[in-house]
């Protein structure tokens, strides 16, 4: 059983103590008032309004059809290697995997509409027993009552539509840059690419013509109230920019915390400008030279292990010929 059917179960459960409270109030009501309704009717009044009420079918059939219409149309994406984020749709039971098969794939729909069913069911019995506890008590707002009532079961039924579909099949979708290698690519040039101000990459932007849709990040802010990197970051995962351009450092490590995690890409073909690939060093006092060989050392005999935790940071790593180091080249 995965998490989300745990979930809608929790939700049964607790509407189901929502109803048996008030079909108690109501039984309690129908024996002080035994003259003013028969507990009979009342409970066959409330059955008779659930059944016909179309608020109680229409979130699992619309969220079934919806549903198995988007799985239908996303399974050529499968079979040319896309991944599926909703866990409860992958083979592992995890997120960014294998989808499940197409047949696995409509039982699982059958019977998120079926939870759906249930919850719209147990929902609107609830609400209608209120609704026939409060109508004798003020009668003088009947049509309030029924209004109220309407607004909630229809706003029920909206959730309910929206609830599964929303995160149902949330397959990798992919910008069309997996292969992209150089701020020069063609396909840039209609796409929104945000950038911080005055650093090396804006160069090759202004170059290729990529200025008119770049969306500009503050190379200075005060970094205790505010973070451009984090703000790019945010705009990338919202659909706001398509592209983000930055310092790699921070690009590694906030597209690792990001959920999916987003994928970076080296910029190591650009040529005709400003360097994009820098060292990075400590500074030391002149006259500190013996402190300078004991730091060198220091970090030779230990390089391995700070490339290894620098990558598990996400800190994207180059060579002495700038070339990637991966986290599995790094010895144990």
């Amino acid at each position: 059983m995965n998490a989300h059917t745990e979930a809608d179960q929790r939700n049964i459960v607790s509407l189901c103590r929502v109803s048996a409270v008030a079909l108690t109030m109501l039984l309690a009501s129908s024996s002080v008032s035994a003259q003013e309704q028969n507990l009979g009717s009342s409970v066959s009044d409330v059955v008779k309004k659930v059944i016909l009420d179309p608020t109680t079918y229409a979130p699992a059939i619309v969220a079934w059809e919806a549903t198995r219409l988007d799985w239908q149309s996303s399974q050529i994406f499968f079979q040319n290697g896309w991944l599926e984020r909703n866990p409860r749709f992958t083979v592992s039971g995890h997120g960014e995997d294998a989808a499940l098969g197409y047949a696995a794939g409509n039982r699982q729909i059958f019977w998120d509409a079926f939870g759906n069913l249930q919850l719209s069911l147990v929902n609107n019995a609830s609400e209608r027993i209120m609704e026939r506890l409060l109508t004798p008590r003020y009668p003088g707002h009947r049509k309030l009552i029924r209004t109220i009532g309407w607004i909630e079961r229809g706003a029920m039924a909206s959730y309910l539509c929206g609830k599964k579909y929303s995160v149902h099949n949330r397959s990798e979708h992919r910008s069309g840059l997996d292969d992209l290698v150089s701020l020069g690519d063609p396909r840039l040039k209609e796409k929104r690419i945000g950038i911080v101000a005055g650093t090396p990459p804006a160069t090759y932007l202004a170059v290729n013509g990529l200025m008119p849709k770049a969306k500009p990040y503050p190379l200075v802010v005060d970094t205790r109230v505010d973070s451009s990197a984090q703000a790019m970051m945010r705009d990338l995962a919202g659909g706001e920019i398509d592209v983000g351009v930055l310092w790699g450092p921070l690009a590694g490590y906030y597209a690792k915390q990001a959920n999916p995690p987003m994928r970076v890409v080296l910029l190591l073909k650009e040529t005709g400008g400003p360097p994009l690939a820098f060292r990075i060093a400590m500074g030391v006092r002149a006259a500190d030279q013996n402190w300078k060989r004991q730091l060198n050392k220091l970090i030779a005999e230990n390089q391995t292990e700070i490339n290894r935790l620098l990558l598990d940071f996400g800190v994207p790593l180059l060579d002495e010929r700038n070339r990637p180091i991966a986290v599995d080249a790094q010895p144990r």
